[in-house]
């Protein structure tokens, strides 16, 4: 009987009638020496129907026991199938059948056990499979006749190629595709029937195992290079694929990740082919499987990279999918495909501000994925544009206007007609700029225009044609240059048609640069929010963008995002201050730099931060700081090199010429940040300071800043104090003042003996005056009379915490505490002693007091006086409390009533220090801070919005009903002011997820109440903290909050505004049945016409939001109760039944809606949320007050009213005595 091939290598071991059969108990009891041996003479009694019990089981036995033979017996395995091939006789298809099918299975049974088999993995797979080939290319093609053997040994040979490929070893394997490549065309040559059952067997293949898409991918790819003929087997298996149904690969992820796969190496490696069966695949552009439509995406993506064509509408539907997909990762994959498109540069020219409108609306979108490859396409456009590597616009534009002059670009682009072969990308509510320009080069007629686009890109034609521009002026002198000619023959010519195309092809060049410069600016703004958002990704995408906007000279960019990033050095994630050092290292040293003479370089490098430092805030001269701080310690230290530093002093000193006083000014406050690092640069220059820093009124206040950096105690001879006294003497700037006395605290060995004689020497000054005292001189003399007594606490302290320490060491040592506690309190006796001293009427400074406080409550003194009075007083209540309490209601009343906004600025600043060193004394008068947010002086607003920012993020005073006053700064006309209040509710949320979530509904009925307040200013302020409430079951528990203060509203307007905060909350199951439990809360509210709209908004929404399938009959219930509700009057049944079924509730249900749950009054207070020491840090650069570093300091009432540096800090303890200690040894 003829052998007939089973499906399965182990059918022949099943009861069958055949004479083929194996069995099994049989071949257990062989040893495999016993059966190796029968192949050592002879094997082809394999072959023969008589002896298949012998040779035929014995082989059988052996490949079924292949994995546990030793590596000798494997390869003798490998020998015997070899001599089996050269065994069998042409003309027998048993004796072919027996061999394919010995082959096939050993090919399948060593596959499974790679890699742990080192023989099989390097050399036994590629060996079998060549003897498999080699045998099937000395078999003939078998007679018509012979139907059932062409199907048997085809089949086997499919099975055995896909049964080899699920393993990713042999599928991973280069020689193994390679052969199975052959087989495949031998099998579709050797039958031509098996077209079809080979597709099926491989789409099956494909569906089931996700590893075989790469593979089998390049497998076709070879079968279409093997044999020409064969490739309609490859496009027949496309459009196999086409016809799956999108159902089913959107039920089966792994499916669809094959199939999407293998699509995509497909495109690369046969792209014609797959070009002329698009049509069929891109029906699954409109499938469920967004995975499929990603495979799809990369598809055309490598299509048009392929075979680049300016009119391909294959680039069309990539930008409708890039805007229009419903899915976020199709989206990314749309805006991933884009990139590499750009970075092949085949994009067309025109089409640059189209992809540049597309990445700027992708900016906003809602998946950080989306957002993060559309800042990477800016980013890639700007790389690889066509208009050069400077985007400047003001450049663009001069050269539109030479060949333009009378046509505005806007209008230029407004007056195109629509290019018929280009449709709408986006939105589809604005025409893309990139058809006008094409129009206007399709208007000419001359073959050279299309020869000009066609032979090169256009920007190498532009500079092509200015290049022979240049070379005509070098040969004749009398030439003109070449947009001059051009120029002039636009002006002759009057018929459009007869347009010289140099001249179009300008037009379109430029005319495409500035709409490309345009649209990417318009997207700067969104980018900058970007860096303030809550995803890293986001933040480190837009920095990438920026530095490369920078980098290209984008006029809109260069000034503004070096500044605007400069925050993000003091950001709480390390990942995101690692990106903001990076990046400003790149901008301090871009690439190409270090190539450089070390003196360009270092004096490139100190020109780039001064011009960073010129015209920098308080906050961000802080933030500069950190980041040269961040530049030594995360080893980029060597951009500022001992080159950079020396540059830099020589611009202190004006000995770079054209330095002027801006730049010395920043270059002093540089080596000041500098020295904090390295503090042997400053040491070696104190000379320098004495005699051009100090000496100078310009440079005297960041001379004495920087003087603040050097060793303590280092002015033994007195002369650098000696030059302070005078800076104090002869300064009108009151922050110079404050500096001076800073500096001699520090390098003084002394401090007590220089400021008492000069303490001394003022006020002899001030008697000595025959007439009035100047204002400026006596606010001198208060300024420094406060700073002085701050200074001198800390002093005490400071001593104090020495001894302290002194003592906790000698005690742990000798293990007497009794001793250490006694002199604990001797420690603390003496503290207070001296604050009591300090401030004491007969002391040098306590005498002073009195005339503080009444030129303080004097409104008619002049501004810069009671500023300064006011200063002074605040200062000596930081010294000691009782003196604080009894001055705290007039400072409270000089708030209140002083008259100038200047006064009322330096008191909340002042009351918000004194919050932190004695809380329990300002806590009960803190909603008069509060009020001051109210000042009609914006000055007066900021100062106190930062100052309650300040406290209440480091729990100095608690979060009562009065902060609706920070919430409403969010609508104030002054754009600074709102954004400082963003930045407070954004920390707040930061600090505490629940924060928002307790304050918002006291918030939300006080605003209600403001009629002063409008509703779009209302729903902007609610829209906002609603956003801040990140989790789910905050917006569920507010649903309950809300709904309860239905019942207690008193107008209209306020049931309005609460049914609008519960319709712009994202609302789960859980909400959606609170909103349905307290039905009757609202029930009688519905008959206004807002209060029904945005209830049905809320349930509406719920809805869409994919609420499970056991919800949507409560939702179906809710909204007839809501329209039951909303019927006239008359149908009161209809309402009756209403009401009944919402409170045929459980008993508990029941109870929660009819009366508002009211919690102990323990658990009703505010929560007191505690700040860590880097929340604390943050919340001081919240608190930072602006002061442009260009104004001059001789301006003594500005820089009163902008420096705050005297205010001492304390610690947050809650303990006062402690927090008295730590706030002066902080300072």
């Amino acid at each position: 009987m003829s052998f007939q091939i089973p499906l399965n290598f182990e059918d022949l071991t099943r009861p069958n009638n055949t004479q083929w059969q194996v069995t099994p108990s049989q071949l257990r009891r062989s040893s495999v020496e016993s059966l190796l041996s029968l192949f050592d003479e002879d094997v082809t009694p394999i072959f023969s129907e008589s002896s298949h019990e012998h040779h035929f089981n014995a082989l059988y036995a052996l490949i079924t026991r292949y994995k546990s033979l030793k590596t000798s017996e494997k390869g003798h395995v490998l020998n015997i199938i070899e001599k089996v091939s050269q065994a069998i006789t042409l003309t027998d298809s048993t004796s072919i059948k027996v061999a394919l099918y010995f082959a096939s299975g050993l090919a399948v049974t060593a596959s499974s056990v790679t890699p742990s088999c080192k023989f099989w993995d390097k050399t036994g797979r590629v060996l079998l499979l060549q003897t498999i080939y080699q045998l099937l290319s000395s078999i003939p093609i078998p007679s018509s006749s012979n139907e059932s053997a062409k199907d048997q040994i085809a089949s086997l040979l499919v099975r055995t190629m896909l049964q080899v490929l699920e393993y990713p070893s042999a599928a991973k394997d280069k020689s193994t595709r390679a052969i199975l490549s052959q087989v495949l065309s031998w099998v579709l040559s050797f039958d031509q029937r098996q077209v079809l059952p080979a597709n099926t067997a491989l789409l099956h293949a494909l569906n089931r195992h996700e590893h075989i898409a790469t593979p089998l991918a390049i497998i076709l790819h070879r079968l279409a290079e093997l044999n020409a003929s064969q490739a309609s087997f490859v496009s027949e298996f496309i459009r196999e694929i086409a016809r799956l149904p999108s159902e089913h690969l959107a039920r089966d992820s792994s499916a669809a990740k094959s199939i999407a796969t293998f699509i995509s190496e497909l495109s690369e490696r046969l792209p014609d082919m797959c070009r002329a069966n698009l049509a069929l695949l891109l029906s699954h552009l409109d499938g469920e499987s967004y995975i499929v439509r990603n495979g799809l995406v990369h598809m055309i993506g490598k299509l048009i990279i392929g075979k680049p064509d300016p009119e391909d509408p294959l680039l069309q539907v990539l930008l409708d999918r890039a805007h229009r997909d419903i899915h976020a990762f199709t989206r990314s994959k749309a805006m991933q495909t884009w990139i590499s498109i750009v970075n092949a540069k085949v994009v067309p020219i025109s089409l640059y501000p189209s992809l540049a409108e597309m990445g700027t609306s992708r900016l906003e979108d809602k998946a950080v994925a989306v957002r993060k490859y559309a800042s990477q396409l800016l980013t890639a456009l700007l790389k690889n544009n066509p208009f050069g590597p400077s985007l400047r616009r003001s450049h663009f534009e001069a050269k539109w206007n030479e060949i333009a002059p009378n046509n505005d670009i806007e209008h230029a682009e407004e007056d195109q007609p629509p290019n018929e072969n280009e449709s709408e990308a986006g939105d589809g509510n604005e025409s893309e700029p990139e058809t006008t320009v094409e129009v206007e080069l399709e208007q000419g007629d001359d073959d050279s225009t299309s020869e000009l686009v066609e032979e090169k890109p256009l920007h190498e034609k532009i500079y092509r044609i200015d290049e022979e521009a240049e070379n005509a002026n070098d040969d004749d002198g009398s030439a003109v240059s070449i947009d001059e000619e051009l120029g002039s023959q636009h002006e002759e010519q009057t018929n459009p048609e007869e347009e010289d195309p140099e001249i179009v092809l300008k037009r379109k060049y430029y005319m495409s640069s500035l709409l490309f410069i345009k649209t990417v600016e318009k997207g700067l703004q969104t980018l900058y929010d970007m860096l303030r958002s809550k995803s890293v990704t986001d933040v480190a995408e837009a920095v990438s963008f920026l530095i490369i906007a920078v980098q290209f000279q984008l006029e809109a960019v260069s000034g503004i995002a070096v500044r605007i990033m400069l925050p993000l050095i003091l950001a709480r994630e390390a990942n995101i201050r690692q990106i903001a050092v990076k990046a400003y290292a790149n901008l301090l040293c871009p690439g190409g730099l270090e190539l450089a003479d070390e003196k360009d370089a270092a004096l490139a490098i100190a020109k780039s931060l001064v011009a960073l430092g010129i015209g920098a805030t308080t906050g961000e001269l802080a933030c500069i700081e950190s980041l040269i701080s961040a530049l030594f310690r995360e080893g980029e230290g060597n951009i500022i090199s001992a080159a950079v530093i020396a540059v830099l002093w020589d611009l202190f000193e004006g000995r770079i010429p054209g330095a002027n006083v801006a730049q010395r000014r920043t270059a002093c406050i540089l080596v000041g940040m500098i020295a904090a690092e390295r503090p042997q640069t400053l040491q070696q220059k104190i000379h320098v300071l004495e005699s051009v820093g100090i000496c100078d009124p310009e440079l005297a206040r960041w001379s004495c800043t920087a003087v603040c950096k050097l060793q303590e105690g280092v002015d033994k001879d007195g002369h650098l104090s000696t030059q302070l006294s005078e800076v104090i003497k002869t300064s009108n700037s009151m922050s110079t003042i404050e500096q001076a006395v800073n500096a001699i605290f520090r390098v003084s060995p002394e401090p007590e003996k220089i400021v008492g004689a000069l303490l001394r020497d003022l006020a002899k000054s001030l008697h000595s005056k025959p007439t009035a005292i100047n204002a400026i001189d006596l606010s001198r003399f208060l300024v420094f009379v406060g700073h002085v007594a701050v200074k001198e606490l800390v002093r005490i302290e400071v001593l104090i915490s020495k001894v302290r320490k002194g003592i906790a060491e000698q005690a742990k040592s000798g293990g007497n505490h009794d001793d250490e506690e006694q002199a604990n309190a001797e420690a603390d006796r003496a503290l207070e002693l001296a604050e009591k001293e300090l401030v004491n009427p007969s002391s040098l400074l306590g005498r002073y007091g009195l005339l503080a406080r009444k030129l303080a409550s004097d409104n008619s003194a002049k501004a810069i006086l009671q500023a300064s009075a006011v200063l002074c007083l605040a200062k000596l209540m930081c010294v000691q409390e009782k003196f604080c309490e009894a001055n705290l209601r007039l400072l409270f009343s000089i708030l209140a009533s002083a008259t100038e906004p200047l006064v009322r600025s330096n008191a909340v600043t002042a009351l918000g220090d004194l919050a932190f060193r004695f809380p329990n004394l300002v806590e009960p008068w803190s909603s008069h801070i509060y009020s001051s947010l109210r000042d009609s002086d914006e000055k007066v607003r900021k100062n106190t919005l930062m100052t309650l920012t300040h406290l209440i993020l480091n729990d100095m005073i608690k979060v009562k009903g009065q902060i609706v006053g920070l919430a409403i700064c969010i609508l104030d006309d002054d754009e600074r002011i709102a954004e400082l209040a963003r930045l407070f509710f954004n920390e707040l949320a930061r600090k505490a997820s629940n924060a928002i979530y307790n304050i918002l509904p006291d918030t939300i009925s006080c605003m209600s109440k403001m009629d002063d307040l409008s509703k779009s200013g209302f729903k902007t302020v609610v829209s906002f903290l609603v956003g801040l409430m990140d989790k789910e079951k905050h917006g569920d528990g507010m649903v309950e909050k809300l709904c309860h203060r239905f019942r207690t509203s008193e107008s209209d307007r306020e049931t309005q505004e609460l049914a609008y905060c519960i319709s712009i909350l994202n609302i789960s199951e859980r909400g959606l049945k609170k909103l349905s439990e307290n039905f009757k809360s609202y029930s009688t509210k519905l008959g206004n016409d807002d209060v029904y709209e945005h209830i049905s908004t809320a349930v509406s929404k719920c809805n869409k939001q994919g609420i499970s399938s056991t919800w949507i009959q409560t939702i179906e219930e809710l909204q007839q109760k809501i329209e039951r509700a909303r019927a006239p009057e008359n149908d009161s049944e209809g309402r009756r039944q209403s009401l009944q079924s919402t409170s045929s509730k459980p008993a508990d249900s029941s109870k929660t809606c009819n009366k508002p749950s009211r919690k102990p009054r323990a658990q009703r207070k505010k929560i007191i949320i505690s700040c860590s020491d880097s929340e604390s840090e943050a919340a001081s650069d919240v608190h930072t007050e602006d002061s442009d570093t260009d104004g001059s300091d001789s301006d003594g009432v500005e820089d009163l009213h902008d420096e705050q540096e005297y205010h001492p800090r304390g610690s947050s303890s809650r303990h006062r005595s402690s927090r008295r200690r730590s706030s002066i040894a902080n300072q």
